[in-house]
């Protein structure tokens, strides 16, 4: 991939040029990351305020910094299992909590990972980076979790994690515990989304053909998505989804092995399909259904 400087200010203007050059911002934040990684700093939500018990692990990195992940304690009695949750490419874990927060109060126990960049991790995010800190994540799980674990383990990444996520499973060393992999408003090429996120600005379009130059397809997960197999691929896409485009979640099922499954929801936009209760239950009874890998 070319080196491209981070464009902070637009060109001069040309007139024979000017739309051109009106588009190298935007080529500046896809060479420079900004189009798929805006972490951020804040913290947004705590669960203690539904009556969550959690705490937070400091993972180190094969790079030499730590990530943050948070375990969350389900609420009531008996624990229906683990849900390892890889978000998207806004903000942190403190903010997506609440898009998984239905699982903690259904009984699963949440691990929330944040790469690095995001909220308490240190670092910077970038395609590989992710990568390896999806693997730290994993492993942690491997060593400090499963040895007492009793119930399922669900594999969950949404937006952005979901190729993070796709890429990082088929070399985990404990992938054959793992009952379900499943993604939602995922994606298979890092060049593919940058592409069609700049077809859809016309002041983009004439940079379009730069971008298989200017944005790495290395770490996308289109070849590492049959190597989930055997293990369970539930693809999840919202029809109206406006950020990632629902053909990119059906080329992911396309690409996988058996068994894999596809749903797709009508009314619902970017990672929100399980706002409907019916879907949740429908989840749950999913769940319930698959073989135990243990």
């Amino acid at each position: 991939m070319v080196d491209w400087p981070c464009i902070s200010e637009p060109g001069r203007r040309i007139p024979r040029i000017a739309r051109f050059l009106s588009a190298l911002p935007m080529l500046g934040l896809v060479a420079c990351s900004g189009l798929f990684y805006q972490p951020s700093r804040v913290d947004f939500f705590d669960p203690g305020v539904l009556g969550f018990r959690y705490r937070d692990i400091d993972a180190p990195t094969p790079s030499g910094h730590r990530i943050r992940l948070r375990l969350v304690h389900h609420l009531g009695d008996a624990s229906r299992g683990l849900v390892v949750h890889f978000h998207g490419n806004a903000q942190n874990l403190t903010a997506h909590f609440r898009s998984v927060a239905w699982m903690g109060l259904l009984g699963w126990d949440l691990l929330l990972v944040d790469y690095s960049g995001y909220g308490a991790s240190e670092g910077e995010p970038s395609q590989r980076q992710t990568i390896e800190d999806a693997m730290t994540a994993l492993d942690w799980v491997a060593d400090s979790l499963l040895p007492s674990e009793q119930g399922r383990i669900v594999l969950y990444g949404q937006s952005l994690g979901g190729p993070i996520l796709l890429k990082a499973f088929p070399g985990w060393k404990a992938r054959n515990k793992t009952d379900l992999v499943m993604t939602e408003g995922a994606f298979d090429s890092y060049r593919g989304i940058a592409m069609d996120a700049m077809e859809r600005h016309w002041v983009t379009w004439p940079a379009v053909p730069l971008v298989p130059l200017l944005v790495s397809n290395a770490e996308s997960p289109a070849t590492s998505i049959p190597a989930v197999s055997p293990t369970p691929l539930l693809t999840i896409s919202c029809l109206d989804d406006q950020v990632v485009p629902p053909g990119f979640q059906k080329h992911v099922d396309d690409l996988a092995r058996p068994p894999h499954v596809f749903w797709a929801q009508a009314g619902c936009k970017h990672i929100q399909f399980f706002r409907s209760a019916a879907w949740r239950e429908r989840f749950e009874a999913f769940v319930d259904s698959l073989p135990s890998p243990r």
